[in-house]
């Protein structure tokens, strides 16, 4: 199949993010992954590593789904340095001062988790 520009094509049944490019399985992954706070980042990436996913982010729509999941700002806290939480999962009063960052989300996981988002 050739593709070309954006035109034409019964997208019907797929109105989410270009999900029509993605098998009906990697959409309902892709939707699982996007509503998935706090691991949200590295799921992303590993799902558009693989070769014929990535092809699905040529649709505009799902590029910006993926820069607003990458680049969301998530809960800001001033300080580097925070508490560490006492019970896992961190209780609902807790999440923001516990779970909060200076920094971005994406440079968050740089800083603090590399390996689940960069592969030698």
């Amino acid at each position: 199949g050739g593709g070309g520009g954006g035109g034409g094509g019964g997208g019907r049944g797929w109105p989410v993010y270009g999900a029509h490019m993605l098998s009906p399985r990697d959409a309902e992954l892709l939707l699982q992954y996007l509503s998935a706070p706090y691991v949200r980042i590295p799921l992303l990436l590993d799902f558009f590593a693989d070769p014929l996913r990535i092809q699905a982010l040529s649709q505009p729509r799902l590029q910006s789904a993926l820069e607003c999941a990458l680049f969301e700002p998530g809960p800001w806290q001033a300080e580097a340095v925070r508490p560490l939480p006492d019970t896992i999962p961190v209780k609902k009063e807790e999440r923001e001062a516990l779970l909060s960052t200076p920094v971005g989300l994406l440079f968050h996981e740089l800083v603090h988790s590399p390996e689940g988002l960069v592969v030698p």
